[in-house]
Parts: C-alpha cells; sequence; structure tokens
C-alpha cells in the first residue's frame, strides 16, 4: 500500500470528487440508487428481515417474548456499534495499513487510515467487512437460536441501515473500479482520483 504524505495526485490522475467524509448523506443516497447487484441485494435484505420479524410475532405465544426480541436486538445492535467500527479497523490492518485509527467526529464514529491511497478493491473490502462479518452472525446464531428470529431480523433491519454509508461506497467502488480514494483527517476531507 502507497503512504503518500504530500500531494496524492500525479501528473497522470484526475481528480473526480472531494467531499467532506463527515456530513455526506446526499452523496450515500445517490451512490445507493446506482444501479448494481449490491444495490438490490441491499433493499431486497432490508425487505426480507422486515417481513421475518413480523412472521415471527404471530409464532411467538406471548407479547412479552416479542419484547424481549425487540429489547434484545435494539440493546445488541447499540453495542455492537463500536464493533463495527473495530471491524473496519481490522479490514484496513489485513490490506496492510497501520496507522487506521478511530475517531468519533460529530457524534458520530469513524475508522480512517488518514494520508493513505486505497484501490477500489482495499475499499471495497474495508468498507463491507463488518456487514458480511456481522450478517452471517446474527443469522448463523437465529438458525442455533431459532427463538431469537426475530431479534435477529430487527438487528439485520438496524444493521442495514447503519450500515448504508459501506454499502453505498461499495456501490460506487464497484461500477469505478478504477478509482482511487484518499483521505486526509485533519481537514474532514476525502478525494476520489482516476489515473489517466
Amino acid at each position: 500500500m502507497k503512504v503518500q504524505n504530500n500531494q496524492f495526485l500525479e501528473d497522470n490522475s484526475k481528480l473526480v470528487l472531494k467531499f467532506d467524509y463527515t456530513n455526506c448523506f446526499d452523496l450515500i443516497h445517490e451512490w445507493l440508487d446506482i444501479p448494481s447487484i449490491i444495490s438490490k441485494i441491499y433493499k431486497k435484505f432490508f425487505h426480507i428481515m422486515f417481513i421475518i420479524f413480523i412472521i415471527s410475532i404471530f409464532f411467538r405465544p406471548s407479547i412479552e417474548l416479542v419484547i424481549l426480541n425487540l429489547g434484545f436486538a435494539v440493546l445488541f445492535f447499540l453495542v455492537f456499534i463500536g464493533v463495527h467500527q473495530f471491524l473496519h479497523l481490522i479490514a484496513a490492518y489485513i490490506i496492510g495499513c497501520r496507522s487506521v485509527k478511530l475517531i468519533i467526529p460529530k457524534a458520530n464514529i469513524f475508522c480512517y487510515c488518514d494520508r493513505m491511497i486505497f484501490t477500489s478493491s482495499e475499499y471495497i473490502f474495508v468498507s463491507i467487512f463488518p456487514f458480511v462479518i456481522t450478517t452471517i452472525s446474527s443469522l448463523l446464531l437465529a438458525i442455533n437460536f431459532p427463538e431469537y428470529i426475530g431479534a435477529a431480523a430487527i438487528f439485520n433491519i438496524l444493521n442495514v441501515t447503519f450500515s448504508n454509508g459501506d454499502i453505498a461506497i461499495t456501490n460506487y467502488f464497484l461500477k469505478n473500479q478504477d478509482t482511487y480514494f484518499y483521505c486526509e483527517q485533519d481537514k474532514s476531507t476525502a478525494y476520489l482520483y482516476k489515473k489517466l
């Protein structure tokens, strides 16, 4: 992995987009709407989890179990927000980023590698890794403990919602595989560029 401390753009590179990564909700929604297999899976998975939760309510013998499932899912999700970012950190470390850190700007938690250049495939891996790991883990728990399938469904609804930035980034880079990512943490600024 290449580290650039000065100007990250070389003579044969073109800046595609510059944005504030702590305030990019419009950009995330735009990238989620890019037609791709990721955007289709994202939407279908959300709806499937919602249907599973509704179905699980009808198979519960009491309202107490429904409330227990809902409470367990929400509590587990709140605890898991930090774990989600830690999984980003692990993914970045796997691909060779040794200066990865967690920051908390504007009441959000971000995992970042300051002044590191990521290829599209590297950034996809770092971005989608927590979602894949948590989804698989929650579904395996639901299979082993079917009484908590409602909790797993609610957890995944929250997880999909919380991960929409990661999913949007993955969606964008899948459609733009010749794009590179670079960020400057002190400016809260991210850059997307292409090599000519």
